[in-house]
């Protein structure tokens, strides 16, 4: 009773049953949106590092009162020590022009900016990974020299808050995900007992036939798969849309303040996985249910 012999259990004709496909493709949309999230997460910490790895920010105080030659003596000593410094490999003194971009989302009058009197800030590109601390302090103590107020600014105290909730979103996320994951598998249970015992006199027949007992889990190994990855499949259409959606909002916002998202090909290969992942939990929990079940008989 093996091989590419026809089901002889009259399996997906019950109502509990038939309700397995669209639970799975609940389940599979909330674990996509889960995944997606903890993944869009990852790559926005990422992003945050590498795009300050490497750099220092100078803030220089303008002279009090205003004197623009003075300032400019100050920034050419400035200038001169990051020279001398090793393991800098450029700076560049941001003009109006850079300060008004970088204050673009709050303050679109490029006059304004320069009225405002900021800071001189200069963007410093390091040679190759992070200054020590010493090499820091030295720096900083040689720029208190030459002009007093300066301070220099590594970004890493601006990532600490975020990264941490970067991680926290992504640890709710994988719990969401793990969750999720165990609620199919109960489903399944619950699908397969109830089917057993609703199909109890054909498998008492079966048994009297000769049928063995992996024969028997096979056929609900089997339905269990089909109908887990038709809605797991379902699932995983829906979230996608659902992401592209609320991808296209946010990039027709163009607010300034919240950046579009968009998941990269090394995101997307995992979260088309789900199907298949939900799917093969499906069947083996089919398959042990029935197993553990006509063991007891």
């Amino acid at each position: 009773m093996t091989g590419n012999r026809p089901l002889q259990l009259p399996l997906g004709r019950e109502r509990s049953v038939k309700f397995l496909p669209w639970l799975i493709g609940f389940m599979t949309f909330l674990a996509t949106l889960s995944l997606a999230a903890a993944l869009l997460v990852n790559a926005l910490a990422e992003r945050w590092d590498q795009g300050l790895d490497g750099r220092l920010t100078i803030q220089v105080p303008h002279v009090e009162p205003p004197d623009s030659v003075e300032d400019e003596l100050r920034l050419d000593a400035i200038l001169k020590v990051l020279t001398d410094t090793p393991g800098l490999r450029e700076a560049e003194v941001l003009d109006d022009r850079g300060m008004a971009n970088i204050l673009a989302p709050w303050i679109d009058d490029p006059t304004l900016v320069a009225e405002l009197r900021f800071p001189v800030l200069i963007a410093v590109t390091l040679d190759g990974g992070e200054l020590s601390d010493r090499v820091l302090q030295d720096l900083s103590e040689r720029l208190e020299e030459v002009a007093p107020g300066t301070y220099v600014d590594t970004h890493r105290r601006w990532l600490v808050g975020p990264i941490r909730l970067a991680d926290s979103i992504e640890l709710v996320a994988v719990v969401v995900l793990l969750m999720v994951m165990a609620a199919a598998v109960l489903a399944v249970i619950f699908v397969t007992q109830t089917s057993l015992t609703i199909h109890r006199s054909v498998i008492e027949l079966l048994h009297l036939m000769g049928a063995r007992d992996l024969y028997i889990a096979v056929q609900f190994q089997n339905y269990s798969l089909r109908a887990a990855l038709f809605g797991a499949l379902a699932g995983l259409f829906g979230a996608g849309l659902t992401i592209t959606a609320i991808s296209y909002a946010l990039v027709t916002a163009d607010d300034g303040f919240v950046q579009p998202f968009q998941l990269g090909l090394s995101a997307w290969l995992p979260v088309s996985a789900l199907p298949l992942a939900f799917a093969a939990v499906a069947a083996l929990t089919a398959r042990i249910t029935v197993l553990r079940h006509l063991a007891r008989l």
